[in-house]
């Protein structure tokens, strides 16, 4: 299915079933709306009749106006939560339609995520960070391969410097042939490498310390703008010859110009795929109508494109030569 068949399909889809959802949105934007007006008038009132005099300023006025003040705010931060729910609702529904279409049974969890820990054992991050946000998690099974994806955020922060290590979608899966070693692809970042350590040379290092330094595959490929762009470590170099094919290079490389950059790597059986999206993705604004999907249809293409990359990488023939 091309891709703007599928769009076209997934609009038709879920022209019927946002239907309801917009009924819960336009609800919500209501009370949402009085809630806030009501916070505005209510401080407003409060702290005017406390200026002209007519509430006096001891203990107990001074209690109840803070009590009902108290009231309103949580009401307004109920009202936030009620919009999450929301939220999580239509990206519920909007995945399970979009993956339906795709005969797979992925299902997702808007606060749920790939850890931290699987996320440093993929050895796809060149250095080390000390901020991680995982969410937005499609896990389950994608036309017969099982895969969890998750949006990632991921910087180094300290007094003097910020790095950005990882913005994007991060996929795991694992593979039924071991290739007893590993195997990695990582984008090239010279310039904000050689900025991090100016800046904060100690804190770069003890970050950095914490993931082993993998063993560089210095072997160009036929592909200049490959070489230009990316790393690759390997620990035996007979992987690296069996993966990195003219084709298998070449595509990685026409994925980047034209669709969005990734990192790879693959640890004994596990297969690890980063796509850098320098993007916020299924952020909905519930100001708006749920009849303006278009943003979302491009977003859940990202998470079909990311899927795709086995197929189109050819990773599954290329690992069972290894092994054979």
């Amino acid at each position: 299915m091309s891709d703007h068949t599928f769009e076209k399909k997934l609009k038709e889809e879920l022209s019927v079933k946002m239907l309801d959802l917009e009924v819960l949105r336009k609800k919500w934007k209501s009370n949402h709306f009085f809630n806030k007006v009501l916070i505005i008038v209510s401080l407003i009132t409060i702290v005017g009749l406390f200026i002209m005099g007519y509430i006096p300023f001891r203990g107990p006025a001074i209690g109840f106006s803070a009590a009902v003040f108290g009231l309103i705010l949580f009401l307004g931060k109920r009202s936030e939560k009620e919009g999450e729910k929301i939220r999580s609702q239509i990206s519920s529904e909007i995945f399970k339609t979009a993956f339906s279409l795709h005969e797979s049974t992925l299902s997702y969890r808007k606060d749920g995520g790939i850890s931290q820990q699987s996320f440093d054992d993929s050895k796809i991050a060149q250095f080390g960070y000390n901020i991680f946000k995982s969410h937005d998690q499609a896990i389950g099974n994608f036309q017969g391969l099982n895969v969890n994806i998750s949006q990632i955020f991921a910087r180094f922060r300290s007094k003097n410097s910020s790095h950005l290590v990882f913005k994007g979608l991060f996929m795991q899966s694992k593979l039924q042939n071991n290739i007893n070693g590993y195997f990695i692809i990582r984008l090239k970042e010279k310039n904000q490498l050689m900025k991090l350590m100016r800046t904060n040379v100690s804190g770069f290092l003890s970050n950095f310390m914490g993931i082993d330094s993998p063993k560089e595959y210095d072997q160009p490929s036929h592909n200049e703008y490959f070489n230009a762009n990316y790393k690759v470590y390997a620990s035996h170099s007979f992987i690296a010859e069996n993966i990195l094919t003219p084709d298998f290079v070449d595509n990685y490389a026409e994925h980047t110009k034209f669709e969005f950059p990734i990192s790879l790597s693959i640890i004994n059986n596990q297969l690890n795929i980063g796509g850098h999206i320098d993007k916020p993705l299924l952020k909905l604004n519930l100001d708006e109508s749920l009849k303006k999907i278009s943003n979302i249809d491009e977003d859940i293409m990202y998470y079909i494109k990311m899927t795709r990359l086995i197929d189109y990488l050819n990773l599954k023939d290329l690992i069972h030569k290894i092994i054979e």
